[in-house]
C-alpha cells in the first residue's frame, strides 16, 4: 500500500463513496441552487438598499409608525440572507446524509412563503424535501 496521495491506489481507497442512491439528492441540489441565487440577491438588495434607507412614512401615518417602518425594512435586509443561509447549509447536510435536525430546518424554512429562497420557487422543493425527510428509510441513513 502506497502513502502517496497521488498515487492510483491511494486515491481508490481514500476517495469517499459516490451516493447515488441519496433519494434527497435532487430537491437539495435545486434548493441549494435556489438559495444560492437568493443569497446573491438578498446581498445585492442589503448594500442598494442601506445606501438609499427606508422609505419615508406617510404624512398621516400616526405616531411611532416610523420606528415600525425602519425595523421592518432592517429586519428584513437581516432575515433574507441569514434564511438563504440556512437553507444552503441544510441542503449542504442533505446531500452528505447528516445532521437531520438542519436539514429538516432548512426543509421548513424553504416552504416558508416569506422566508423562502425567491419567495414561492423554494416552496415545492420544500415540501419534496420535507415529505422525504419524514420517511424512515431516509431518516435511518442519517448518521
Amino acid at each position: 500500500m502506497s502513502d502517496n496521495p497521488y498515487s492510483p491506489t491511494f486515491q481508490q481507497q481514500h476517495q469517499p463513496p459516490i451516493n447515488a442512491s441519496n433519494p434527497l439528492m435532487a430537491p437539495a441540489i435545486i434548493l441549494l441552487v435556489i438559495a444560492s441565487l437568493w443569497l446573491l440577491y438578498s446581498i445585492l438588495n442589503v448594500g442598494f438598499a442601506t445606501m438609499i434607507g427606508p422609505p419615508a412614512p406617510p404624512p398621516d401615518a400616526p405616531p411611532g409608525f416610523e420606528v415600525g417602518q425602519k425595523f421592518g425594512f432592517y429586519g428584513m435586509l437581516i432575515l433574507m440572507p441569514l434564511t438563504s443561509i440556512i437553507v444552503i447549509a441544510g441542503c449542504i447536510q442533505m446531500l452528505r446524509l447528516k445532521m437531520y435536525p438542519l436539514a429538516m430546518t432548512a426543509a421548513v424554512v424553504s416552504v416558508i412563503p416569506f422566508c423562502s429562497s425567491c419567495l414561492v420557487l423554494g416552496i415545492p422543493f420544500g415540501i419534496w424535501a420535507i415529505v422525504l425527510l419524514l420517511r424512515e428509510d431516509v431518516k435511518t441513513r442519517f448518521s
